[in-house]
């Protein structure tokens, strides 16, 4: 999935043609609102449903 809009980063990840491979959704979301996404090489966090988004550390395969 691509990134369509973010409240930080969302224009640096469009500009990158940053397309997340993997999403997973926390099992308390509805508490916590978090939210992982995996790119090939990146692991990004949101903890508020994906308007902002953070590095989350590099992926290693």
């Amino acid at each position: 999935g691509h990134i369509i809009s973010s409240d930080n980063i969302g224009a640096a990840l469009l500009q990158q043609n940053i397309q997340f491979t993997e999403f997973r959704i926390s099992p308390n979301f509805a508490l916590d609102s978090t939210i992982l996404g995996v790119t090939r090489t990146s692991a990004y966090i949101s903890t508020d449903r994906g308007s902002t988004w953070a590095l989350a550390g590099k992926v290693e395969w």
